[in-house]
């Protein structure tokens, strides 16, 4: 100051006008000197400063600890941070405190050392940093997941819980990492492209969908929104943020969806021939059975009489067949009904057509029984009693079935005259349609003669 010809006016000058306030103190930690800055952070007037601890500027449950904290640094002078690490608090002349912080620096002068503090008021930093962290806390609690990228080099500088998460990276790791590592589809000319018009500010964002990379080699869906803010003060460069989101459960749902408008499609196409079946098909057979019995009671001749009467019962079965077949196309899925008593409707239309009602024994639980078995099992017991009927001449037949875990076991026993070897019982499709029946489901299907008379079909088909 002496070469330069400063004089003491300019160099109090110079100290009030520091931005932090200055306080020095001797070695004892008297006060001896303050700028206007200490008198505006603290609310004293120098007059009352000077001369007294420096203590005075700290809360009162702090200035034991202060205090030795000032002899530790009187034994070791060095410019330092005080209480690097921690947060220290003034404390005003009305009492109440502030957070601080405090740079120490000793200062030699002829008469012995003085410590020169330079403290500074960081209220306002820290609760911006208090801020931000609340800021982030929300970015890491969103589902989505928040990708920040510098537009230059296309690195993330700021990824949130849910992106890594998403693709099983720690924050640490995905920083410096770019959209190419876990975006297999992506290249940086293809993804520079799609950036350009909103980098050039031609539009406001760009939307896209393509296949994320998890760390462990799994692909999944995701939609991608991409946006360019503008910078706030004093941040001078834009970013990239990009918003990711998982696309695996709405895309299943969406599969979902379609499935389920293509089965009511099918569903409405095979209601649309159920009802032409009914309303054509069956309307017309009963206008031929009608003829053909009003043509039997014209006629003379006995035989031809008999086969006439033949013909409208077997008329009469198609029908039934046909209703049978129409019931299944409108279901399409397991009824309401319990299987117990669709077997048991089964068994009361022959009531009538046989000499008795079929004898029916379940053994195991017949309601947990497949529903794809039941549709096959129903018709086989439909046809094997429909050939009963027609060419057995059978006074009793039973009807047993058998339901284990592994599979279904129907016997069907009469004791008519039914023979393998020859007669109209081997003429026709039905013990064809048995073994296709079982064999569709991987069984089995066996038509054979009783230990004393009749016939025994026995279809076995496994649960699994």
């Amino acid at each position: 100051m002496a070469e330069l010809s400063v004089g003491d006016e300019l160099v109090w000058a110079v100290v009030d006008a520091a931005p932090d306030a200055l306080v020095m103190v001797d070695e004892l930690g008297t006060i001896e000197l303050v700028n206007c800055r200490t008198e505006e952070l603290f609310g004293y007037d120098r007059t009352e400063l000077l001369g007294r601890p420096v203590e005075l500027l700290v809360p009162e449950g702090a200035r034991g600890v202060h205090r030795a904290h000032r002899t530790r640094y009187r034994a070791d002078p060095t410019p330092r941070e005080m209480g690097a690490g921690s947060v220290l608090q003034g404390r005003r002349a009305d009492g109440s405190t502030f957070p601080v912080e405090v740079s120490l620096s000793p200062v030699s002068a002829g008469d012995g050392r003085r410590i020169l503090a330079a403290v500074r008021d960081v209220s306002h930093r820290l609760a911006a940093e208090r801020d931000t962290r609340m800021i982030l806390h929300a970015l890491d609690t969103a589902l989505d997941g928040l990708f920040v990228l510098d537009p230059s080099t296309l690195q993330f500088i700021y990824v949130n819980n849910a992106g890594c998460g998403m693709h099983g990276y720690a924050p640490e790791e995905m920083i410096g990492m770019t959209p190419l590592h876990i975006a297999p589809e992506l290249d940086e000319a293809g993804l520079r492209g799609e950036l350009e018009a909103l980098l050039a500010g031609r539009i406001d964002t760009v939307t896209f969908r393509t296949t994320g990379l998890r760390r462990n080699g799994e692909e999944f869906p995701v939609e991608v929104l991409v946006n360019h803010p503008e910078a706030e003060p004093p941040q001078t460069e834009r970013t990239i943020v990009a918003v990711v989101r998982d696309m695996t459960e709405r895309v299943r749902m969406e599969q979902a969806l379609a499935d389920s408008r293509a089965t009511e499609e099918v569903l409405n196409d095979r209601e649309r021939m159920a009802r032409n079946l009914h309303d054509m098909v069956i309307g017309d057979l009963f206008g031929v059975g009608l003829g053909l019995q009003a043509t039997a009671g014209i006629l003379q001749d006995d035989d031809a009489r008999r086969r006439v009467l033949d013909a409208v019962s077997s008329l009469d079965e198609i029908i039934g067949k046909l209703r049978e077949t129409i019931l299944g196309v409108r279901l399409g899925h397991r009824p309401a009904a319990g299987v117990e008593e669709m077997v048991r409707d089964q068994l009361a239309g022959f009531g009538e057509r046989l000499a008795s009602e079929p004898a029916l024994t379940i053994e195991g639980d017949i309601e947990a029984v497949e529903w794809g078995i039941v549709e096959q099992l129903l018709p086989t017991i439909r046809e094997a009693l429909t050939n009963v009927t027609k060419h057995a001449g059978a006074t009793r037949t039973t009807v047993d079935i058998t339901v284990t875990d592994d599979e279904l076991v129907l016997r069907i026993a009469d004791d008519g005259i039914g023979s393998l070897g020859s007669g109209p019982a081997n003429r026709g499709f039905g013990q064809a349609n048995m073994r296709e029946r079982a064999e569709v489901l991987g069984g089995l299907c066996l038509i054979g003669p009783g230990e004393d008379r009749g016939l025994v079909v026995s279809w076995s088909v496994p649960r699994s």
